[in-house]
């Protein structure tokens, strides 16, 4: 299984509101559309941190969309169902960075989450770091968070691909991006008000910290903890 995730952001002139409703309800269907997709979900911005200067966009929202492999992905890529997700992400989005991921395993802190909040993190350095980093989010937040919750770090297998020509992308080099659930909403708030994700661990580094509302457009049909 692998991710394709889209790191995206909004024109300039179009509403945060209108942004979401779009994306929500007008790519979402086209995007689930896609042959090939095992599961689908926008990840919409509530809040977010930047932890260190980057050349990267700004992040209005992130897109996790699951196939089999990169072969799959390919072939669903050149489908005319893609085609049609390329026409309209060029109607209201200003810039898409896509990395490939590999799933990382989810581990736990405390009570295992209940889907409270989210948090995800993008992290810069070596992709190699990412069972390691972590570790370092589990434990960390295992003394800081009393109601618990759980943690994955998703490294990078490939990069460089572009939604069109025509669409910005950003040339920083994500390694990894880590999520986090918690039970709590306010724990959530707390996690990117810390520097808990500021540290640099074993060569990696969170840029930039987004607490998110995740929607699940399409969900997956079996093995749902991987998701």
């Amino acid at each position: 299984m692998i991710i394709r995730t889209g790191l995206i952001r909004n024109r300039d002139d179009v509403s945060k509101e209108a942004f979401e409703r779009h994306w929500l309800n007008v790519h979402g269907p086209l995007a689930r559309a896609v042959p090939h997709l095992r599961a689908y979900t926008q990840n919409h911005v509530v809040a977010s941190h930047v932890a260190t200067p980057m050349a990267m966009h700004r992040i209005d929202g992130v897109s996790q969309l699951w196939f089999d492999d990169v072969a799959a992905m390919d072939q669903a890529m050149a489908s005319a169902e893609q085609r049609a997700c390329v026409d309209d992400i060029k109607a209201f989005l200003s810039a898409v960075s896509i990395v490939i991921q590999q799933p990382g395993t989810w581990s736990h802190f405390g009570a295992r989450a209940s889907r409270g909040a989210k948090v995800m993190a993008v992290l810069l350095g070596d992709p190699a770091a990412s069972a390691s980093y972590a570790a370092h989010l589990r434990e960390s937040f295992a003394r800081t968070v009393p109601n618990g919750g759980s943690v994955r770090v998703n490294p990078v297998i490939e990069r460089g691909y572009v939604v069109d020509s025509d669409v910005p992308r950003s040339e920083d080099i994500v390694a990894a991006i880590a999520e986090v659930w918690f039970n709590e909403r306010t724990e959530a708030q707390t996690a990117l008000s810390t520097n808990l994700l500021d540290r640099i661990v074993d060569s990696l580094a969170c840029v930039a910290a987004i607490h998110v509302h995740e929607f699940r457009i399409l969900e997956p049909v079996a093995n749902a903890d991987a998701y």
